[in-house]
């Protein structure tokens, strides 16, 4: 697989409304945090979401939850592409802290390339499996 496709990473501060009332960031941000790593990623190869009916979409999520992420906290959100198979791929990401590179959670993407028009699944095409030769 080509480097450059294969994997990315995007910073991000935590923000204090994102602050639960245990005073750690709350669990749904981190569901929010891999979705802006998945676009990033899925922009700079050129998939515009606004424009485009044969697109990749999320099917199924896991996360771990390592350790409470505190306010204020830089972030570097990591995305790693695995082989392509007929019509999905895996998306391994994990959040850590940009400084210190502590690991606070991991997670599991599992992208299906669909036409939104039928609503179905389908053969990934040609130019995306191109990007992993």
């Amino acid at each position: 697989m080509n480097q450059k496709t294969k994997s990315t990473k995007l910073e991000m501060s935590i923000r204090w409304g994102e602050i639960d009332s245990l005073g750690h960031l709350n669990n749904t941000q981190y569901f929010r945090y891999y979705e802006e790593a998945r676009i990033h990623w899925f922009e700079n190869i050129g998939i515009d979401y606004k424009s485009n009916f044969d697109i990749p979409i999320l099917a199924t999520i896991n996360c771990k939850f390592i350790k409470p992420i505190y306010y204020p906290c830089d972030l570097l959100i990591s995305s790693d592409i695995g082989k392509p198979g007929y019509s999905s791929f895996a998306m391994n990401q994990t959040i850590e802290d940009r400084k210190t590179k502590q690991v606070y959670s991991e997670a599991e993407a599992i992208m299906v390339w669909v036409d939104v028009q039928e609503s179905k699944s389908q053969a990934m095409p040609d130019w995306f499996k191109n990007l992993f030769d």
